[in-house]
């Protein structure tokens, strides 16, 4: 378990370091029986703080949470608290061992099978030209190298939830094809499900 606590610009005495450790601990281990590792950050906003949460559980998992407050150890707990209730949401599924343990072997199977997709790295240079462009047209940069999960549909919510992302890419765990599920506007979850490309 690796837990760093930090400060960004500002100094964080080991009073409020403690604590929230002691209560990230607390937290985690109510819902979650694994080890889990990651960076809680406090920095000043403002009039008050902010703290920016990022764990990453064992079981592939990763929740990340963001609050602000006046107060440096409300800011802290407001996060811990966001973090708490997605967990809350999932704790069966986080507490079922054998999920975990089909998880992990059909990852396992798939790195072994090369079945992992990965995303290219590029950039695509904006026009030399002025005639090129007849409207904004902004450089797209694309950077993150990353292999697919492959998990059902309600998994992929699950980790959307518990993730905080607006949304995920991920390899259908039945199908094979590449998914993605998206956080609408009105509150739900979309899904895209593309058919099966015929050569």
């Amino acid at each position: 378990m690796t837990l760093r606590i930090s400060g960004k610009s500002i100094s964080i005495g080991e009073a409020l370091r403690a604590r929230v450790g002691d209560r990230t601990d607390e937290v985690l281990r109510k819902y979650f029986d694994g080890n889990y590792s990651g960076h809680i950050t406090l920095s000043k906003d403002g009039f008050g703080f902010r703290t920016d949460c990022a764990l990453h559980l064992d079981s592939g998992i990763s929740l990340e949470a963001e609050s602000n407050a006046a107060d440096a150890y409300a800011s802290a707990d407001a996060a811990l608290l966001m973090i708490e209730k997605r967990l809350r949401r999932y704790k069966s599924r986080l507490k079922d061992r054998s999920a975990r343990k089909t998880y992990a072997a059909a990852t396992a199977f798939a790195e072994l099978n090369g079945v992992g997709l990965d995303a290219p790295s590029y950039v695509i240079e904006a026009p030399e030209s002025d005639d090129e462009v007849t409207e904004y047209s902004p450089v797209i940069i694309a950077e993150a190298t990353t292999a697919l999960k492959r998990l059902s549909v309600s998994e992929a919510v699950m980790e959307l939830d518990l993730s905080g992302a607006a949304c995920l890419v991920f390899q259908h765990g039945g199908s094979g094809r590449v998914n993605v599920i998206y956080r609408r506007t009105d509150g739900n979850v979309g899904w895209v499900d593309p058919p099966a490309v015929n050569p």
